[in-house]
């Protein structure tokens, strides 16, 4: 679990890292992972009475986890072009995925996202 929890936020600094590093290209990486770090380590201080947090972390893993997923799910599959999409997966791949992929996602992964999402909303079970 601790790596599986290192290994997620990692992932939520890179991405939110490349944003900022995209939008300025003056600051450096280490600036702003160190900017990042010193915002999380701020926010993560004040909230030591962890049972006034409750409330906020249930809307997040039951209605806004969901949602995102299948917001996600209909923008790759549904809005996107599939040449675009298609374009974006198999860059630096050893295996070309073609329209089987493609198809598993739009005809699979979009209805299992929409059912989820709403068992979640509906039963207010969290994922």
């Amino acid at each position: 679990m601790v790596f599986a929890g290192v290994s997620s936020l990692q992932n939520m600094f890179e991405a939110v890292g490349e944003s900022l590093l995209h939008r300025f290209p003056k600051l450096s990486r280490k600036m702003v992972l160190l900017l990042l770090c010193v915002i999380c380590l701020g926010i993560g201080v004040n909230m030591e009475p962890i049972f006034q947090w409750g409330p906020w972390m249930d809307i997040v893993s039951i209605y806004i986890i969901p949602i995102g997923a299948t917001l996600g799910a209909l923008s790759w599959f549904w809005i996107m072009k599939k040449d675009q999409l298609m374009g974006e997966i198999n860059k630096g791949t050893g295996k070309i995925h073609g329209s089987l992929w493609h198809s598993a996602g739009r005809y699979l992964y979009v209805p299992c996202t929409l059912i989820l999402c709403c068992v979640a909303l509906f039963m207010k079970v969290a994922f």
